[in-house]
């Protein structure tokens, strides 16, 4: 049977209009970042649930505590004063919490942003290269 090498007739007639090698080259990079890039995901997203995990298991440690306290108390008043301070006490640990998980994605957003763009401006590169060179090949 008799096959057709489609590949060196193309080569060999300049069909194509760019320079291949560069251009599975740019690929490459491409899944390499983008691989770069689930792997940093990844990593953040398993630090994210780590400290939610912590967070969540501090305040059913503290739940447990409040409850004690609060039967503790005799008296309406002083079990008014004591939940207002426990109220107080569980909105300074949930904005610290917030904050604290805020930071973090934060910094996971930079980073994902960091590798972006060094990405993006390699491709960049990589494509000035490429037009560069085209145009050197139609100008020969």
């Amino acid at each position: 049977m008799n096959t057709f090498d489609w590949k060196n007739t193309i080569l060999q007639q300049d069909i194509v209009p760019f320079d291949t090698n560069l251009f599975v080259k740019m690929q490459r990079k491409n899944m390499l970042a983008f691989s770069e890039l689930q792997q940093l995901i990844i990593e953040r997203m398993q630090s994210t649930t780590q400290l939610q995990a912590e967070i969540l298991s501090k305040a059913l440690e503290n739940n447990s505590k409040i409850a004690t306290e609060l039967m503790s108390v005799s008296s309406p008043e002083d079990k008014i004063a004591k939940q207002s301070e426990i109220i107080k006490e569980i909105g300074d640990k949930s904005l610290k919490n917030i904050k604290e998980i805020g930071k973090l994605l934060s910094k996971s957003n930079q980073d994902v942003a960091t590798v972006v763009n060094k990405s993006v401006a390699a491709s960049i590169e990589d494509l000035q290269d490429l037009v560069s060179k085209t145009a050197g090949k139609k100008a020969a």
